[in-house]
């Protein structure tokens, strides 16, 4: 995702290298998602429904924090070279007001 190759999926070298220059933000990682996983387990409790949402839950905290951690060492961001945003286009309505030809009658 960092720079749209699926081929990066496959630099174990290039993984190791990373792993090996933030060790600390690594380990950190992989301690919490040993730990996410963990609570997940508990939900074999909820009659092995529970395991489903809990493992889901546990998949997207580990994407978070391995994602955190491979954010790190990403250059800043200069937002001065991006263009300017368009104007917002006008509004002839306020926001959740219906239009004058899909008012109610009125009632007697």
């Amino acid at each position: 995702a960092l720079n749209n190759q699926i081929a990066t999926f496959w630099n174990f070298g290039g993984m190791w290298k990373y792993i090996q220059a933030n060790p600390g933000n690594y380990l950190i990682a992989f301690l919490l998602a040993l730990v996410a996983n963990f609570i997940a387990g508990f939900g074999i409790i909820l009659c092995f429904i529970g395991v489903i949402f809990t493992s889901f839950w546990a998949m997207l905290v580990m994407g978070h924090l391995f994602g955190q951690v491979a954010r790190t060492n990403l250059p800043p961001t200069d937002s001065s070279t991006l263009p300017p945003l368009p104007p917002a286009p006008p509004m002839d309505e306020p926001p959740g007001m219906m239009p004058s030809s899909m008012e109610p009658a009125p009632s007697a």
